[in-house]
C-alpha cells in the first residue's frame, strides 16, 4: 500500500478524461470501499452510491443528504476525499463537482473519476481557470497565535495544505497548540462549499497523522473549529 504522503501528492484535481468504460472488478472493488471509509463524527457512515457512468469521467460516486447541516457536510467532505484517495491510489483521475452536469439531486457534490487524459488544451485551461496548482505558504494559514509547528506536524500541516478546496479558496486555518494537537477552523467562503471544504482538509490531517503517529483522531469542538490530536 502506498504510503498517504506519496498519494496525496499525486493526487490533483481531473476534469478531462479519456473514454474508458469501468470494469466490473472495477466497480465492485470500489463499492467495496464504502463499508471501509473512515467516519469523523456523529452522521455516521453515508449511504455512497457509484453510477459507473458519467458526463464526464467514467462514472460517478455520490451519497444523499436530505438534511445538510454544517456536521452533515464536513462528514460528506472528509468520507468523500477518503474515497478520492482511495481512487487515486488505484491510479484513477478524480475531481470534486458540486455544479454542472454530473450533479444528483439531495447531493451536495459528486466526485467524478476515470482515466485521466494527460495535459490537454481543456486541463490546462481549467487549471489556469480554478488557480488548482496554486497554494498558499504554510504561514499564510497559520492563525496569529498558532506555535511554530515540529518537523513532523509540519509534514501533517503541508499534506492539509494539499486538500483541494472550491477554485482553491483554502477557506481554513491550522493553530498549532501543542506537540500532538492541532486546531482547524473554517474561514470563510460559501457555507455549503467551506464546509465540505472544511472535511476534506480534516481528511487529509487525520490520514497523515494516523499514518505518521500510528493513531489519530478528529473532534469536533463546534460548526467552525475541529481539531486532530495523535
Amino acid at each position: 500500500m502506498a504510503s498517504v504522503f506519496s498519494v496525496i501528492e499525486s493526487r490533483h484535481s481531473v476534469r478531462d478524461y479519456f473514454s474508458y468504460e469501468l470494469k466490473r472488478e472495477e466497480i465492485e472493488w470500489t463499492e467495496g470501499l464504502f463499508e471501509k471509509v473512515p467516519v469523523v463524527g456523529t452522521v455516521g457512515r453515508l449511504p455512497w452510491r457509484l453510477i459507473p457512468h458519467s458526463p464526464i469521467g467514467s462514472g460517478k460516486l455520490y451519497a444523499p443528504l436530505l438534511e445538510p447541516t454544517s456536521a452533515g457536510l464536513v462528514e460528506y467532505g472528509f468520507q468523500g476525499e477518503a474515497l478520492v484517495l482511495k481512487l487515486t491510489e488505484r491510479g484513477f483521475g478524480s475531481c470534486w463537482m458540486a455544479v454542472g452536469r454530473a450533479v444528483e439531486k439531495n447531493a451536495p457534490a459528486v466526485i467524478v473519476f476515470g482515466k485521466e487524459a494527460g495535459h490537454t488544451v481543456a486541463s490546462r485551461l481549467s487549471r489556469a481557470v480554478f488557480k488548482s496548482n496554486r497554494r498558499k505558504d504554510l504561514d499564510e494559514l497559520l492563525t496569529h497565535d498558532s506555535l511554530t509547528p515540529l518537523p513532523e506536524q509540519e509534514r501533517v500541516l503541508n499534506a492539509m495544505r494539499a486538500a483541494p478546496s472550491a477554485v482553491n479558496k483554502q477557506p481554513w486555518r491550522f493553530t498549532v497548540t501543542e506537540s500532538r494537537l492541532l486546531r482547524v477552523r473554517r474561514a470563510g467562503g460559501r457555507p455549503d462549499w467551506s464546509y465540505m471544504d472544511l472535511g476534506i482538509v480534516l481528511c487529509h490531517g487525520y490520514l497523515a497523522a494516523l499514518e505518521l503517529f500510528g493513531s489519530a483522531r478528529v473532534t469536533r469542538l463546534d460548526d467552525e473549529h475541529y481539531q486532530i490530536d495523535y
